[in-house]
């Protein structure tokens, strides 16, 4: 019941930032919206990962990147740099 409150509370407590991710995995770039481009860009390549991203309510749009969403890229890409 408590979790149930928390979660309505902060709806997106644990989730990573879209930004935050694309630079953890594209650090030699140092403008976060090349970052992100080149971020999206790959994801859109990987078709198989994004079939599975998209399976969570994945858009390129998103603000933010759940946990599991976050499992499945590093299940597919590995651990970026920084985490």
């Amino acid at each position: 019941m408590i979790q149930e409150k928390e979660t309505k509370k902060y709806p997106y407590m644990g989730c990573y930032l879209f930004t935050k991710v694309a630079a953890m995995y594209f650090s030699t770039y140092t403008r976060a919206d090349v970052c992100k481009r080149c971020f999206i860009e790959k994801i859109e390549e990987d078709k198989e990962l994004y079939e599975k991203l998209k399976a969570t309510e994945f858009t390129v749009t998103n603000k933010y990147v759940t946990p599991k969403q976050m499992s499945l890229i590093i299940e597919y890409w590995g651990i970026p740099y920084g985490i």
